[in-house]
């Protein structure tokens, strides 16, 4: 995160949110301040394991406005949106955890560096995921390659038709 002032808003808030979108059933999976064309705004994410609704967003974004209502020194700026979303279809998969719940989804990863073939895109189904690595197999070589979390840049879930 570039800018301290939100991190530091964050920080504080994250505790009191999480408890918030917890106490009904879900996971703050992310938590953005940001600056836009618009303005500040505070985009919250939240997931669970049955798959989050418009119900759901809607009845958290109420109690999580109603907290920061309460006390409007948690977010010092004077008009800010607050968002409350899902991650959507072609959600990141950020730890081991998010693999192993996704066993069976196809996935796109992107290392941060490149194996010795040179290569760094994989697009394949996700296998196994244990003890940091992930094994992902690919269609098209009929192959299964094991992949460090740590190396991974960046991981989406693929919709498939």
């Amino acid at each position: 995160m570039k800018n301290p002032v939100s991190k530091i808003i964050l920080d504080k808030i994250r505790p009191q949110i999480g408890s918030i979108v917890q106490g009904k059933n879900c996971e703050l999976f992310d938590i953005t301040l940001r600056s836009e064309p618009g303005g500040k705004v505070l985009r919250i994410t939240i997931d669970n394991d049955t798959g989050t609704g418009i119900e759901d967003c809607s009845e958290i974004s109420k109690l999580i406005s109603a907290y920061l209502d309460a006390d409007e020194s948690l977010i010092p700026y004077e008009n800010y949106m607050l968002e409350v979303s899902t991650p959507g279809l072609m959600r990141p998969l950020r730890t081991e955890n998010d693999f192993l719940r996704f066993i069976g989804s196809k996935c796109k990863i992107v290392m941060k560096n490149k194996d010795e073939s040179g290569r760094s895109n994989y697009t394949g189904v996700i296998r196994k995921a244990e003890d940091g690595i992930v094994d992902l197999f690919v269609e098209k070589e009929n192959k299964t390659f094991k992949l460090n979390i740590e190396n991974i840049s960046k991981a989406n879930l693929e919709i498939e038709f």
